[in-house]
């Protein structure tokens, strides 16, 4: 079993700082009992915390956008990125109600051996398979491996040589092949010890790959191909070939497959553009003729329409494109006199669509891209090619009216409460984006939030470090929901 995961809602920081945090609770899967002492941490990131007696952790201090923790304690799995959902947490806002169940740990052991059995020197790391995500990754100076803390499922293995020898293998996957698509899968069950695991290195040789970027390299900039092992090495400025004026490149790769991606390298001002990405899987074998397709999206434009047309003018708005993955940057469309609203430049990627600024008494029910629906996944500029967007604003929206008390009834001043879309099944973090909404309360403790897409919310209400109780409420089209939220 995985661990398991609830996400129950947000709550806002009353400092007005831009960070973020996230809270919640791990227990023993087997007995229900909180765990204490369990190290949480933030992939990719500082902040680290560890559990009280009663289970409970909160990480502060993180910058918006999506999270993903890491859980960890002796003798039991460790939570990895495939074993949970993201995170979406909006600035200054504390994302709550994160529930964890930790289950007893499975391990892997082996050795990295060359072609005549002896140890050897290496890095080796374990992928969730068919997925890019690590699940742990170690240096061995011995050759000598065991990886613990892991949950049941399938991986795949794979070492490179460390020190002297780094150069006369390739990268190999367990149990002796270079390419990922011929590995040895490991199915582990709960609790399993695996042993003799053993990767038997490949001898290296490099093949030189030739070719040419199918696109247009806009003046005045030098852009180069950058070459990403699929494995998960992040890119770097070493790890590149430059293009020349024809568009050509020619680099060394060994066996393995790789991202080759089409860029500038940003220094200073500058913004990162990406102009194409191809997938590439490398034999031993030369190639000369590897075309790297130019990325077809460049520019995404959108048209507000009423859902009821009264023969009203069409409304305009601001519109944000936030990226949902590593390869595109965040965009603001405007407004232009011929009624389109534009974002320029948008690199590959797929993005989360927000419009703002939306006329008094509307919120945008539904979002098209080529005639499809993308309000729950976001617009997918990777595969997809439509770049005209259709957003549908509708005036039936429900209000929420509260007031922020203390447990003695009185009315707490300036709280800040969130109206947290929630979700069912799959996380959609387009549609949480779409329609979470934030109120503070006045001098009484009222507050007042118009214009909600009809759905399902929690809402809390915090302030000066303590929150309310989450409340679940259902918003029907035109409705009016009075509740009041009790901080303790």
């Amino acid at each position: 079993m995985k661990a398991l995961f609830l996400l129950l809602g947000s709550v806002a920081i009353a400092t007005g700082q831009a960070l973020s945090g996230v809270s919640g609770t791990v227990v023993n899967a087997g007995d229900g009992l909180p765990l204490a002492g369990v190290k949480v941490s933030v992939i990719s990131g500082n902040q680290r915390a560890t559990t009280d007696p009663a289970g409970r952790f909160l990480l502060s201090g993180l910058e918006p956008g999506v999270v993903y923790l890491t859980f960890h304690k002796d003798g039991f799995a460790n939570s990895n990125r495939t074993a949970e959902p993201a995170f979406p947490i909006a600035p200054g806002e504390i994302t709550s109600g994160v529930s964890i169940q930790l289950e007893p740990e499975a391990t892997i052991s082996g050795r990295v051996v060359n072609d005549r059995g002896e140890p050897v020197s290496a890095s080796v790391s374990l992928l969730v398979a068919d997925t890019d995500y690590f699940a742990a990754s170690i240096s061995s100076t011995s050759g000598e491996f065991h990886f613990r803390g892991l949950i049941a499922g399938e991986y795949h293995l794979f070492a490179h040589t460390l020190g002297p020898e780094k150069d006369r293998f390739s990268v190999t996957y367990y149990p002796n092949q270079t390419l990922r698509d011929k590995a040895g899968t490991i199915r582990l069950l709960a609790a399993e010890q695996r042993s003799n695991t053993d990767v038997v290195l490949q001898n290296a040789r490099e093949a030189t790959i030739k070719g040419t970027f199918a696109g247009q390299i806009p003046p005045g900039s030098q852009y180069s191909v950058f070459h990403e092992p699929r494995a998960g090495r992040a890119l770097s400025a070493i790890d590149s070939a430059p293009l020349d004026e024809k568009g050509q490149f020619s680099l060394k790769l060994r066996a393995g497959e790789y991202r080759l991606t089409v860029m500038n390298y940003s220094q200073g001002a500058g913004q990162r553009l990406i102009l194409g990405f191809f997938d590439l899987t490398v034999n031993h074998d030369d190639l000369d003729d590897v075309v790297i397709p130019a990325s077809p999206i460049r520019t995404v434009r959108a048209k507000l329409r009423w859902a009821v047309d009264r023969g009203r003018d069409l409304p305009t708005a601001d519109l944000v494109l936030n990226p949902q993955d590593g390869l595109g940057t965040m965009q603001i469309g405007k407004p232009r006199d011929d009624g389109w609203i534009e974002a320029p430049d948008v690199s590959p990627g797929i993005y989360t669509v927000n419009p703002r600024k939306l006329p008094q008494g509307s919120y945008a029910r539904s979002i098209r891209a080529g005639g499809a629906d993308i309000t729950q996944t976001g617009l997918n500029l990777v595969t997809g090619t439509a770049t005209d967007l259709e957003i549908e604003l509708a005036e039936d929206g429900g209000q929420v009216i509260g007031q922020i008390l203390d447990t003695a009834g009185q009315p707490v001043r300036g709280g800040r409460v969130v109206i947290f879309f929630s979700f069912s099944g799959t996380l959609h973090r387009a549609e949480q984006e779409l329609w979470t909404r934030y109120a503070s309360g006045d001098a009484r403790g009222q507050f007042n939030q118009t214009d909600l897409a009809p759905g399902e919310y929690t809402v809390t209400a915090w302030t000066q470090g303590k929150q309310s109780p989450a409340q679940t409420l259902r918003v029907a089209p035109n409705s009016v929901t009075r509740l009041q939220l009790v901080i303790p």
